[in-house]
């Protein structure tokens, strides 16, 4: 972990830069939310990495900086973790994509020792799923349910938790059927989240392209091709979705 410590003060210092560049940033409430969304972006539109560790400590600081409530710190801390382990995943480090998730998840657990909330065990399954496919078989066969478990309690504290839904949805839709994968339920519970009508764009993006590797799955690669590509209307540079559709014959273009 000691390479994680050593990252942190980086990132505090470059945080310091970043607030030179942005002095309007700081005191801003929406600043912090807008730098991550500018950090999600850059990540589901497979970003250069680069670009995307640049980033981070300036988003990090914010939330650092604004004057928040405790729990809420740790929720967006997680968020920003979570964000950059994914980064680092779609370049296939799995050892630094495990420590922001491992952190993302250690921020989690501490925001909901402060009160349970369904976001905060939302960001607990989001990065415990995450961790299990970068980390050794032995982990995902001892940690394996944890991630469905706390999705479902977030789901228990709040029923319309849109992200919660994807994430069991996606337990179907990925999988292989002897790994509990199931594309047409995956379906069926995709389009129960989108009918709560989303508004936050990766909650669609993941609605979209996991509708449409489910029908990709399911021979239907006519109706597949019209959900990626509407994934693709949002991030037109993700890899993963420009990849389904190509398998399909289609253009992502």
């Amino acid at each position: 972990m000691d390479s994680v410590v050593v990252n942190r003060k980086r990132w505090a210092v470059f945080g310091l830069c970043f607030f030179v560049l942005l002095p309007t940033a700081r005191g801003d409430p929406a600043a912090y939310r807008q730098a991550f969304e500018e950090l999600r972006d850059a990540v589901y539109d497979c970003q250069p990495l680069e670009r995307i560790e640049a980033s981070f400590p300036g988003a990090f600081s914010l939330v650092q900086a604004e004057q928040l409530a405790a729990q809420d710190r740790l929720y967006w801390l997680s968020r920003m973790e979570y964000m950059l382990g994914r980064a680092y995943q779609n370049r296939e480090d799995k050892k630094q994509a495990a420590e922001h998730y491992q952190a993302g998840l250690d921020y989690a657990r501490r925001a909901l020792e402060l009160g349970e909330f369904s976001e905060g065990w939302r960001m607990m399954a989001e990065n415990q799923g995450q961790l299990c496919l970068v980390k050794e078989l032995a982990y995902l066969l001892a940690n394996g349910p944890k991630g469905p478990h706390y999705a479902q309690k977030a789901l228990k504290q709040d029923p319309r938790n849109v992200a919660a839904q994807v994430y069991l949805a996606a337990a179907k839709v990925y999988p292989p059927a002897l790994a509990g994968g199931n594309p047409a339920r995956g379906v069926e519970l995709l389009q129960r989240a989108l009918a709560l009508q989303p508004t936050e764009k990766d909650d669609l993006f993941n609605i979209y392209s996991g509708i449409g590797v489910a029908l990709g799955k399911l021979g239907r690669n006519a109706e597949a091709a019209v959900w990626l590509r509407k994934a693709l209307e949002l991030y037109p540079n993700n890899a993963y979705v420009r990849g389904q559709l190509g398998r399909l014959g289609g253009s992502s273009r």
